[in-house]
């Protein structure tokens, strides 16, 4: 973050400044310099659950392209929400794949870099590593092109392999977790 946008919140009165994107342990360290202490209680995540099943976050660890750990890391250890907003987004993006190469084909860049940046928001933050990156080398390979994406073949390729990934990542997950 600029030296200015903290200047601007101290002056604004207050107590600390921490930039995006956030790290849950940067922003853990400031939130137990202002608040009083309090034992935290995390659930458990233990590899087996009730009946002797393998539990699904044990089963996602095995997915190509999840970081199961860097999901629940940023989601505080909470297991039932990692899986909630994970199987969410094997739903929702899932749906993204067709709309990509429409808005790249349509030269609606600004849309198309709109939604690969929420893409890749939500896929770091809950560990989706495998489609994170390949939506990064898409976002700065449109910002490149700029106005002449649309069109370009490379991009097209590009976007071909993102929609793969998002599949891919999507059926295994839901696999895992059911639809």
């Amino acid at each position: 973050a600029f030296f200015e946008d903290r200047a601007a919140c101290m002056a604004a009165g207050m107590n600390d400044h921490v930039a995006k994107p956030v790290d849950p342990e940067q922003l853990y360290e400031s939130l137990l310099k202002w608040l009083p202490p309090v034992a935290p209680k995390l659930p458990p995540t233990s590899a087996v659950i009730a009946g002797g099943d393998v539990s699904p976050i044990e089963r996602l660890r095995g997915v190509a392209g999840l970081d199961v750990a860097v999901g629940l890391k940023y989601l505080g250890g909470r297991a039932p929400t990692y899986l909630r907003l994970l199987r969410d987004f094997a739903q929702n993006h899932g749906g993204d794949l067709n709309e990509i190469g429409s808005l790249l084909a349509a030269g609606r860049i600004a849309e198309l870099r709109t939604q690969v940046h929420s893409i890749k928001g939500m896929a770091g933050t809950l560990g989706v590593t495998g489609v994170q990156s390949r939506v990064a080398e898409f976002e700065r390979a449109l910002v490149d092109a700029g106005p002449a994406a649309a069109g370009s073949a490379a991009l097209e390729a590009q976007a071909t392999q993102l929609r793969e990934a998002l599949a891919l990542i999507s059926s295994a997950v839901l696999e895992v977790l059911g639809s």
